[in-house]
């Protein structure tokens, strides 16, 4: 893992408000803390906790279902956003609990509608510095009765610590009950190292509201891995990632852009939410492109790649497609997938002194063509911690927003109509543009009388961030 600086409170915030769900948000939340998260089991220096921003005031609080730990209470001020370090506000943590069942959950509830950002941040021994950050579906949005798989980038290296490689890999995977009783079955494509697990053998457990069960893989990632209900009344949710995550794919030149090894997380999204098609946008000045990860719901899904065949996938079977510069890739198919989109590392990327190695690693999960918007509301946070960088970079934010050519005349960032030179076309999507617009820091607002999606990120030295604007799940 190299030295880097963490700019992590650039990170980007957004809410969008849907006809067909409040995804990302609500006046209700659960999170789970990843409980293996840590770096030479040095649990010290592992920051966990959420950010949590509004465009209104308001009353905020923190409660564990289980009563471990005492509530606490905040207010939050209208378009700020706020840090809460589940260590500073005496939230229950647990580090190492796999295959049992633990209560390591916040319920975080509002009187006003509230995004959560689940955020963490590692300082081992104040040499090495990752983080990582996930969007938080509010309860709302979460379905009953509904079937989840993981999709996450693959953990691709060891790493030396205290003077040696780590000889395993840790994927890991929190289910999280949030009905009185959910009855749940899983299927690993990974085995455990705290048991002797067959993968792709169903597993039974049950949760009651406020528990969790930990899974974590041998195999260097668990996508493809199978949660679903047992019944109708049960429902959860799911977040799963790596503990060591990264990009080691080429741009066009042939250079790996790789750079920081963050940690990788995200809440996974119910796969009756997903679609059949997806729109992949270029991220503003990251030149040396992108990659996707698909992966089918069911078997014989056949898949195409801008409109050309590439190949049939089974159930829970997922590939990775390399994007080496800045173009729009539409992936389809004749059967329901899911589509995650990747930043790459920054050591690719020719850019002068100050941006110098500008973004790294995050994954960002689409929304599929079907589902979109007509309005949004964006928060950017420049907050730095310094460390151990090479260059000097200040964060900077962009909005990507995607939709019918005619309707572009309608779209309104900040109560002002797009400039008509932002928008682009692409042969590949016929009938539709996308601006990639720089958003300074501060709130902005987005809006129209038409459809459209849109996805905020944002770099700076050896960093990078990415979310959904708008919501793919429905209750």
């Amino acid at each position: 893992m190299i030295k880097k600086s963490l700019l992590f409170g650039f990170l980007l915030i957004s809410h969008a408000y849907l006809a067909l769900s409040q995804a990302y948000v609500g006046k209700d939340f659960y999170l789970a803390n990843m409980e293996y998260y840590f770096t030479c089991n040095d649990t010290v220096n592992v920051n966990q906790g959420v950010y949590i921003t509004s465009p209104h005031k308001a009353s905020i609080k923190f409660t564990n279902p289980n009563t471990l730990g005492p509530s606490y209470t905040a207010t939050l001020s209208p378009n700020k956003a706020q840090y809460f370090n589940f260590n500073e506000i005496l939230y229950p943590l647990h580090y190492y609990d796999v295959e049992k069942i633990s209560s390591y959950v916040a319920h975080i509830t509002s009187d006003s509608d509230i995004s959560v950002f689940y955020a963490i941040q590692n300082d081992s021994f104040k040499i090495y510095r990752t983080k990582g950050a996930a969007a938080i579906l509010s309860t709302n949005s979460i379905p009953f009765g509904t079937e989840y798989m993981v999709s996450t980038n693959k953990e691709y290296k060891k790493f030396n610590c205290m003077g040696g490689p780590i000889d395993f890999v840790a994927p890991q995977m929190i289910i999280l009950g949030i009905a009185p009783l959910s009855r749940i079955e899983f299927i690993p494509v990974a085995a455990s190292p705290a048991s002797n697990n067959r993968i792709l053998k169903p597993y039974y457990i049950e949760l009651k509201r406020g528990e969790t069960y930990s899974y974590v893989g041998k195999r260097s990632e668990l996508s493809g891995t199978i949660i679903r209900a047992k019944d109708s009344l049960s429902r959860f949710s799911v977040f799963a990632g790596d503990h060591l995550s990264g990009s080691s794919l080429p741009d066009s030149t042939g250079a790996i852009c790789s750079s920081g090894d963050d940690y990788g997380i995200e809440q996974m999204i119910p796969t009756t939410s997903w679609g059949k098609s997806y729109t992949a946008l270029p991220f503003k000045e990251l030149f040396s492109g992108y990659y996707l990860k698909t992966i089918a719901s069911q078997s014989n899904t056949r898949v195409y790649i801008n409109g050309i065949y590439n190949r049939t996938l089974r159930e829970g079977q997922h590939f990775t497609y390399n994007v080496t510069t800045q173009k729009v890739t539409r992936i389809s198919a004749d059967k329901p997938i899911f589509v995650t989109q990747f930043l790459k590392g920054g050591a690719c990327i020719s850019h002068s002194i100050p941006k110098f190695k500008l973004g790294d690693y995050e994954q960002l999960n689409l929304t599929a063509d079907t589902f979109s918007c007509t309005s949004g509301y964006i928060s950017t946070l420049s907050k730095f911690d310094f460390w151990y960088g090479d260059t000097f970079v200040i964060p900077e934010s962009y909005v990507n927003i995607l939709c019918k050519t005619p309707d572009t005349a309608s779209i309104l960032l900040n109560n002002k109509k797009v400039k008509n030179t932002e928008w682009k076309q692409s042969a590949v999507i016929p009938g539709k543009s996308y601006a990639q617009i720089y958003l300074d820091s501060g709130t902005h607002s987005l809006k129209s009388v038409n459809q459209f999606n849109y996805y905020v990120y944002g770099y700076g030295d050896r960093q990078g961030h990415a979310y959904q604007g708008n919501s793919n799940t429905q209750t």
